[in-house]
């Protein structure tokens, strides 16, 4: 009986462990968690050339015109082709 009671301790302890580290993994990646606001907002950005909406973080700003790709800063703007 003291086997069982023990083996359910480990058990038990071994689940509170890997539930507190997926929520510390999920954290450090930036996921959020249900129930919990995100630690920031970015705003969106469109690319001049294809109109492609991504974060601001994620986009080439060149001039004052922000791009999705290099392929398309060299392109240039939609409306100048």
């Amino acid at each position: 009986m003291k086997f069982i009671t023990w083996l359910l301790i480990i058990l038990a302890a071994m689940t509170v462990s890997r539930v507190i580290n997926a929520r510390n993994a999920a954290a450090r990646r930036g996921v959020a968690q249900p129930g919990k606001a995100p630690d920031r907002i970015e705003s969106m950005v469109s690319c001049a050339h294809c109109g492609v909406y991504m974060p601001r973080s994620e986009a080439l700003l060149i001039g004052k015109r922000t791009w999705c790709c290099e392929d398309h800063a060299r392109l240039g703007p939609a409306s100048e082709r």
